[in-house]
């Protein structure tokens, strides 16, 4: 299907000209984590400045927390290391940065079901052959199953905010709960039907 891409190409610039002009064709969140955003043009900068490094590099999260786990890669620590002081350093500047759990936008003490919605994250970046910075990466690079899953994950994320999945502070809700069981349902499920070559 040699029109994907082009039509996907059109798709991004209607919806990039739409955040950038803000004609009010797009809904927008007032508040919650879904309004917490830079202004659109420093993140864009921001943005294409990073994906070219990343892109150049070929960095992944998961495969520098897997290469520094496995192979224990002094490049991959050094730039995981980097990424974290960076985002540090960015926080401070902004007066974003606390240390801990309290104060912070979706911060909770229900460890089990960080464990379990990260577990979840992270079987699907498997599956998907990548971690989710890197499908967005791939996707830029013009990797349509990456562009896929990119649609994906901006589609759980709308469904996550209107179904109220999210947490909070106060904890994570019944819904969001029953949402990461039932995906983790789905992976397990995927990964039975899968037979290995």
């Amino acid at each position: 299907m040699p029109w994907l891409v082009p039509a996907g190409l059109v798709v991004g610039a209607l919806v990039l000209t739409a955040l950038l002009f803000r004609p009010g064709i797009l809904l927008e969140s007032r508040s919650g984590g879904g309004a917490l955003h830079a202004p659109v043009w420093i993140s864009l900068a921001v943005g294409l400045a990073i994906g070219a490094v990343c892109q150049r590099s070929r960095f992944c999260i998961t495969g520098s927390v897997r290469d520094i786990l496995l192979v224990r890669s002094p490049g991959a620590a050094l730039a995981l290391g980097g990424l974290l002081l960076a985002a540090g350093v960015a926080d401070g500047f902004t007066g974003q940065f606390r240390l801990g759990y309290y104060d912070q936008p979706g911060a909770h003490l229900e460890w089990l079901w960080s464990f379990l919605g990260m577990g979840l994250v992270g079987g699907a970046a498997v599956v998907a052959g990548g971690c989710p910075f890197r499908q967005i990466v791939r996707a830029g690079e013009g990797d349509l199953d990456a562009a896929a899953t990119v649609v994906g994950m901006g589609a759980g994320a709308v469904l996550v905010q209107v179904w109220g999945l999210g947490a909070s502070a106060a904890g994570v809700p019944t819904a969001g709960k029953v949402a990461v069981l039932v995906g983790l349902a789905a992976l397990l499920g995927l990964g039975a039907s899968v037979r290995p070559h």
